[in-house]
């Protein structure tokens, strides 16, 4: 999808239309007219100023494109075509987390703050010409605007403004999706990480149930009261807390079984009353 709605138009397109500029083609370019005028004048600077803005833009905008590059690069070299399988991949540097954010980042600072200054540069490139035309006496605005929008280089910028209106919000939207989904699995990683480090909780509270003595932080267990279906818990392990709610809940003879299910599908089996399990009055 990326590839059909941004690089082939960028190919087919943006890269033609550079091609009378860079081979000083005076009679398709009418911008190299500007570079004819000596060295020093403010409106020639203004033109090589605002071109050189417009055109960095552009370059460091695929700057993300390149890391993706080498991303896949890297993923090939270990036999590896998906990045949901990067986990078991043995060397990862271009695919480790702190890049993979970082080019996720930059996308959407490109695609919603960068890409406003590279249009503001483009209409200063514009009005830099504007000026330049302006000089002689007589030209019709018609006729001024007429000069501009012809020019192939001028052309480009143009597309690249549509381009920005019409797709940059969008693939800003989906960045940051993809952002939130990056962050919600490291959440999820450090959670198995918690659960590797003790497979089983050394206390399961669970809210809704039971009185709170009067000291802060002090529980008391009261063990004739029946967990139920629903009930939000907080599952104590060696590294931390952890929320979960009960999602089942067995008879036995003398205790509750009870099922835990924590955000990301994991989830606990343990039982109640035992020394483990507490249950706390409901906030």
């Amino acid at each position: 999808k990326d590839i059909l709605g941004h690089h082939i138009p960028t190919l087919v397109l943006a890269l033609p239309l550079a091609v009378p500029l860079w081979s000083n083609l005076n009679s398709l370019e009418p911008m190299l007219e500007i570079l004819e005028v000596p060295i020093g004048d403010a409106t020639r600077n203004r033109f090589i100023d605002a071109f050189t803005l417009a055109s960095g833009f552009a370059y460091i905008s695929s700057l993300n494109e390149v890391i993706m590059c080498f991303q896949r690069t890297e993923m090939s070299l270990q036999q590896v075509t998906s990045f949901r399988d990067i986990d078991r991949m043995e060397f990862r540097l271009l695919t480790s987390r702190a890049v993979i954010g970082f080019e996720l980042l930059y996308k959407l600072s490109f695609f919603w703050g960068m890409s406003l200054l590279a249009c503001k540069a483009c209409f200063d490139f514009d009005m830099s010409i504007y000026t330049f035309v302006s000089r002689e006496e007589g030209i019709s605005t018609l006729s001024k605007l007429a000069y501009i929008y012809t020019s192939p280089a001028v052309l480009r910028g143009v597309l690249f403004r549509v381009f920005a209106v019409v797709m940059y919000p969008s693939m800003g939207a989906r960045s940051l999706k993809k952002f939130k989904q990056f962050t919600n699995e490291g959440n999820e990683r450090n959670r198995q990480r918690l659960y590797s480090r003790d497979s089983s909780a050394s206390t399961v509270i669970v809210d809704d149930i039971v009185e709170q003595e009067s000291k802060p932080g002090v529980l008391r267990q009261r063990k004739n009261h029946q967990p139920k279906i629903g009930m939000r818990v907080k599952v104590k392990f060696e590294g931390g807390v952890v929320d979960g709610k009960i999602t089942e809940v067995r008879s036995q003879k003398s205790t509750y079984g009870i099922k835990i299910n924590f955000v990301g599908g994991r989830s606990l089996q343990s039982s109640y009353p035992n020394n483990d399990v507490e249950l706390l009055k409901s906030q």
